[in-house]
């Protein structure tokens, strides 16, 4: 079963783009980056690590609805 399936069961997956990919891992890979400049500074907690997903979160949302 694909993941596509579980998520949306009643479109057929779509192909993402280089641009899109591009987009979505520029998002995701500045997660670490976040995460190590918070423990730099002792401000690794869980506060912290919520704010980081739902920059994730938001990030992933908008690129999915604006970019085409």
């Amino acid at each position: 079963m694909q993941i596509s399936t579980l998520i949306a069961p009643g479109r057929p997956a779509k192909v993402l783009s280089m641009r899109r990919s591009y987009f979505f891992a520029s998002i995701l890979s500045a997660a670490p980056v976040m995460l190590i400049g918070l423990k730099s500074v002792g401000a690794a907690g869980l506060y912290g690590y919520l704010l980081i997903a739902i920059f994730i979160a938001i990030g992933c949302l908008y690129i999915s609805k604006r970019i085409v």
